[in-house]
């Protein structure tokens, strides 16, 4: 059986395969919050019910390109991460570029 031991605050998922069947082949990432979220056909989303008045970081990962490189608005994405604080009942929007290749 293979170990794989996580840090806390770690952003990046890690891998997981069959060893008999390689085409079998996940990710997996654990988190010790209930934010977490996947995207739509459309590279869409949602987090509901994030905590207002507390300074939030939302990571983006991609496999094939870990580095998201664009957010528009007044959101500043660097690294990956964006950093925000939402007032009460605030929504915030924003598009992200990102290059694939």
């Amino acid at each position: 059986a293979l170990e794989k031991t996580f840090k806390a605050g770690e952003n990046k998922p890690a891998g997981i395969s069959c060893g008999i069947h390689p085409w079998m082949q996940g990710k997996l990432l654990v988190r010790d919050n209930p934010y977490f979220v996947l995207t739509n056909d459309q590279g869409e989303f949602e987090l509901p019910n994030l905590p207002a008045g507390e300074e939030l970081e939302i990571t983006f990962w991609h496999e094939r390109n870990e580095k998201l490189t664009k957010a528009s608005g007044d959101l500043q994405l660097k690294g990956g991460v964006l950093k925000l604080k939402l007032a009460e009942n605030q929504t915030a929007e924003a598009a992200f570029v990102f290059d694939p290749a």
